[in-house]
């Protein structure tokens, strides 16, 4: 089977002689769960936008479920709808309630400004919408405004509405680095055990090599311009990755 994510080549700089990375090779394979890991500045994040052309790579080649996403603008559009993106900083509307905010993912499926608000949306997406948020344990809260939400709630809020877009792939970017430790720790949970029971294909980036080792198939550790490690999780110490750092 084809991977859902092939990256040839790959580099990226952003001035003359200040490149992030070159030379960048991966395969994910479909419904696998993969941990991309680095010290700040490796350039894991900016890997990560590359998939979907958040950030224009310099170079290389990135197929995403078969296509290139070198393509005219109404493709990468088609290729984005079928990725969903879990951001750090949780990018929720604060003023907006949490079901409101998860009726946003709808719009990466073409539902324009029906998917504005709740109230505005079809019985149908709402419905959907509310069932995002119980399957992150958030039901009881649907109607509270987002910026009055801890920020493991507002973690489950953005997984909620990454759901809602029903993406084929997530990528998610140091989801739980925000958090505190405990907070951190159950949102991965929950994250890690959606994505599974969705066989969805995820690539996310941490600093916490606990989970990275717990929850991911595979390790893809980042530095000095390339890749310095890939092998699958079970195979891999916590100290042989804290070594990858010295």
């Amino acid at each position: 089977m084809p991977a859902a994510i092939s990256i040839r080549k790959l580099a990226k700089s952003f001035a003359p002689g200040k490149q992030v990375f070159s030379g960048i090779d991966i395969d994910v394979a479909r419904g696998s769960l993969v941990a991309l890991i680095g010290a700040n500045g490796a350039g894991k994040s900016t890997l990560l936008r590359c998939i979907p052309r958040l950030i224009e790579p310099s170079s290389g080649d990135i197929d995403v479920l078969g296509q290139s996403v070198t393509t005219s603008a109404r493709g990468l559009r088609q290729i984005r709808s079928r990725i969903g993106f879990v951001f750090q900083k949780h990018n929720l509307v604060g003023r907006l309630s949490a079901l409101t905010n998860v009726v946003h993912g709808a719009q990466g499926r073409g539902y324009g400004a029906a998917a504005w608000s709740q109230s505005l949306a079809p019985r149908a997406i709402r419905s959907q919408a509310l069932e995002c948020l119980d399957r992150v344990g958030l039901l009881a809260i649907a109607g509270q405004r987002a910026d009055s939400l801890s920020g493991g709630q507002s973690q489950r809020v953005a997984i909620a509405r990454a759901l809602m877009q029903q993406p084929d792939i997530v990528l998610a970017d140091e989801p739980a680095a925000s958090l505190d430790p405990q907070a951190g720790d159950e949102v991965m949970q929950l994250f890690a055990s959606l994505m599974r029971k969705e066989k969805k294909t995820v690539v996310f980036t941490s600093h916490n090599l606990t989970h990275a080792l717990q929850f991911a198939d595979r390790v893809i550790a980042i530095g000095a311009g390339r890749i310095l490690l890939d092998a699958p999780a079970d195979r891999l110490k916590e100290a042989e990755l804290r070594g990858l750092y010295v």
